[in-house]
């Protein structure tokens, strides 16, 4: 099997299961970041405009994503890390879905000219060591 008809096949099945069995997320509770609430408090401690304060409220018990940019995030016991998040997450009863974004992976964005040079340092090889 070629491994362009492995992909289709894959997705064809997940397909098929979310066909068959339903959303497997319905019904899941989503993680909501104790840090991002204590921002989104801030935010409504200093704010003067009513409707811009009554929307902060509402958007501070919806869940986000983690944004993942720099390693420093990954380790860490606070929910401002990876590792303190997903203990957090677990803690709950029952265990919440965390949703992370991983920016700026290694060998991966290159195009994207745009975040810090060294957020995740890759090793380059040179052109000696490529034979070219």
């Amino acid at each position: 099997m070629l491994p362009s008809t492995w992909a289709f096949t894959g997705l064809l099945a997940a397909v098929l299961v979310v066909c068959t069995l339903g959303n497997p997320f319905s019904g899941t509770k989503y993680y909501v970041n104790p840090s991002f609430q204590a921002e989104i408090d801030s935010s409504i401690r200093t704010c003067t405009d009513p409707v811009v304060n009554a929307t902060l409220k509402q958007m501070r018990n919806v869940a986000s994503a983690y944004w993942v940019d720099v390693m420093a995030k990954i380790q860490g016991n606070t929910t401002k890390t990876v590792s303190g998040i997903l203990a957090d997450a677990a803690s709950k009863r029952p265990p919440e879905l965390v949703v992370f974004i991983v920016y700026d992976l290694p060998n991966r964005d290159c195009h994207a000219k745009v975040g810090a040079p060294s957020t995740f340092p890759v090793s380059r090889p040179s052109a000696a060591a490529l034979g070219t």
